[in-house]
């Protein structure tokens, strides 16, 4: 008669387990996944990610192996994937351990570009940005400097939209960097001789993944030493004004309204949601070093 007793109470202490969440950030050293290439996929990463960030809405892993430190993260949601995709991530390193931009190594991707006209120069711009407190009944294709009103169903929305983006990441070719005494201030191509790599690439689900890797060896840092760091990253936040090799802009600008629980408390809250989309939003942690395996 006890059986069942005990093995409700193993599955109570296993869903507890799996309740368990990540810290907000990341408290421990890790060296990197065998073999890992920095190239954005996600498989390398199937045991999770050390974090999950309230502020940024990303989970993500900082570690490092003999030659790099890495930066792995994930947005949770379609929402957070266009404000990087139109504002970048920008990934500071202090290697004094302090949490200051000052004397600090910054690497920025994805990089996307500002049109000098500040507007769309004759393309194709569509509006497909649904979610948490952006829902809209409809999209407007503006083609010429007209507008075209389209019908869609949410899933048709959210598939013109991940198209849309996966056609803005393969188009950016380059990473802005800063700070790096053997390289001057500059943007390069994440193909460069360096070592400094940059990828991401999106899942089914439209959720946005990124790597970052950086040689130690710009970084002046000696693994022997195990020396602590502080890092930053930043989500800068949408630019209206910039593009994507100057073919397409998306315009995350609600429509027709938006959905907001009917009173004006879910209004309030939905248009606090917006403006986060272009304000920065960042966090600083510490990281000490793996010596080894």
């Amino acid at each position: 008669m006890r059986k069942p007793f005990y093995f409700l109470l193993l599955m109570a202490l296993t869903n507890c387990a799996y309740a368990q969440k990540l810290p907000d950030i990341q408290n421990t050293s890790l060296w990197a996944p065998a073999n890992l290439k920095a190239d954005g996929k996600l498989q390398e990463w199937g045991a999770g990610f050390a974090a999950e960030n309230k502020r940024t809405e990303l989970q993500y892993t900082v570690c490092n192996d003999e030659k790099n430190l890495y930066l792995a993260l994930r947005a949770t949601n379609t929402e957070m994937a266009t404000k990087i995709l139109r504002g970048g991530i920008s990934f500071t390193i202090n290697t004094e351990g302090k949490k200051k931009n000052n004397d600090a190594f910054v690497i920025t991707y994805p990089l996307v570009v500002r049109n000098a006209t500040g507007r769309n120069s004759g393309g194709r711009s569509v509006q497909v940005m649904g979610g948490q407190g952006m829902q809209m009944s409809r999209e407007i294709a503006i083609i010429g400097g007209g507008q075209v009103g389209v019908e869609r169903t949410q899933a048709q929305r959210d598939s013109i939209q991940l198209a849309l983006h996966k056609s803005q990441l393969a188009s950016v070719k380059e990473i802005r960097i800063s700070g790096f005494k053997s390289i001057a201030d500059s943007t390069l191509s994440i193909y460069n001789e360096y070592g400094l790599k940059a990828a991401a690439s999106f899942d089914d689900k439209g959720l946005f993944f990124c790597e970052f890797a950086v040689p130690l060896e710009l970084l002046g840092v000696k693994l022997d030493q195990a020396p602590e760091i502080a890092y930053q990253i930043k989500l800068n936040g949408i630019d209206m004004g910039a593009g994507f090799g100057g073919q397409m802009v998306f315009r995350a600008v609600p429509v027709s309204g938006v959905s907001g629980g009917g009173g004006g408390g879910g209004n309030t809250k939905n248009n606090a949601s917006r403006q986060d989309m272009f304000a920065a939003t960042d966090f600083w942690g510490k990281y000490i070093f793996q010596k080894n395996k």
